[in-house]
């Protein structure tokens, strides 16, 4: 979902010793190893040479970074810079850094934070002494991505359905797990004599993996699969045999390939194409009067096809 989709890329965490600079970055494996803590110290220092910061003193900048990171345009990842001092933010930038271009990964981190420490206006004087330790950095974190589908669905019901469906999902890039709840709306087909009313409620669990697409990061291919569970209703009218309605459960288990495309940093669409197979099938069966004492209903069928596009948020 979400992938995204804000993403986090997952990789070890990079933090300077000197006491001028800390930073906590999470950067994709391919930057993880382009900066160390000799390296950002000294290209914070250089720049702040440049812009005439050198005589401040070591102890008085007491900075802090936060460095997150998500799929840039073409070959670039964007690194998403958060400064804070000892008890205040000093604000955000965003930094396009090319895969490819590791060396010039910490001479750009450096550059940045001196410009934020230097554009940053100078802290009140608090009015009584304030412990930092007891004050908890926070850091912009995602907890869920919500999004509606509307599709279709074949094989449930006694001909094509279109579904209407909520989803929320743990908002991980590469690995999220899925609850899908929905729909499909009612039908009616006349049979014999008479008519046959059903409905299905549906509940699904899935868990989904993703890679981004080779040639443009805004694009990623996922597969999701799971179990799924279906409530179908299903009620005979105007027959001449009395029947009563029928509610029955339903189990599939199916694979459901996406595609998803980034509109906005915390904003997907995803288009999903899947078919599962029944693991529990009931059957209905309609009294008639004609010839036959019932007749058996083909559907839910053994195999069922999904078609669905998602809108997804990230929160």
């Amino acid at each position: 979902m979400l992938h995204g989709v804000w993403l986090l890329a997952v990789a070890p965490c990079v933090r300077a010793q000197s006491q001028q600079v800390e930073l906590d970055a999470a950067l994709p494996p391919q930057l993880a190893s382009c900066v160390t803590p000799a390296q950002l110290n000294e290209s914070y220092q250089r720049a702040r040479s440049a812009y005439g910061d050198a005589d401040t003193p070591a102890q008085d900048v007491q900075l802090r970074a936060a460095v997150t990171s998500r799929g840039g345009p073409d070959a670039t990842t964007l690194l998403q810079i958060a400064a804070f001092d000892a008890d205040r933010a000093l604000g955000t930038r965003e930094l396009p850094i090319r895969t490819n271009d590791c060396a010039a990964l910490p001479d750009a981190l450096g550059l940045v934070l001196a410009l934020m420490t230097r554009d940053a206006a100078p802290a009140p004087a608090p009015e009584h002494a304030v412990d930092p330790q007891s004050q908890a950095t926070k850091y912009p974190t995602h907890y869920l991505a919500l999004g509606i589908t509307a599709g279709a669905v074949f094989g449930t019901l006694p001909s094509s359905a279109f579904s209407l469906q909520l989803q929320a999902a743990t908002p991980g890039d590469h690995i999220s797990l899925r609850l899908k709840a929905g729909l499909l709306w009612p039908q009616r087909r006349p049979l014999a004599e008479g008519s046959i009313e059903m409905r299905s409620y549906e509940l699904a669990l899935e868990l989904c993996g993703g890679v981004p697409a080779p040639v443009w990061s805004r694009l990623w291919l996922r597969l999701c699969g799971g179990p799924r569970i279906a409530l179908v209703l299903g009620r005979g009218r105007d027959f001449a045999v009395e029947n009563s309605s029928a509610d029955e459960l339903a189990v599939y288990v199916g694979l459901t390939p996406e595609v998803a495309l980034q509109l906005a940093p915390a904003t997907w669409l995803q288009f999903a194409a899947g078919a599962a197979l029944a693991a529990l099938r009931p059957r209905f069966q309609i009294g008639i009067e004609s010839g036959r004492r019932s007749v058996e209903l083909a559907y839910p069928a053994l195999l069922r096809v999904d078609l669905g596009l998602s809108v997804v948020q990230i929160f």
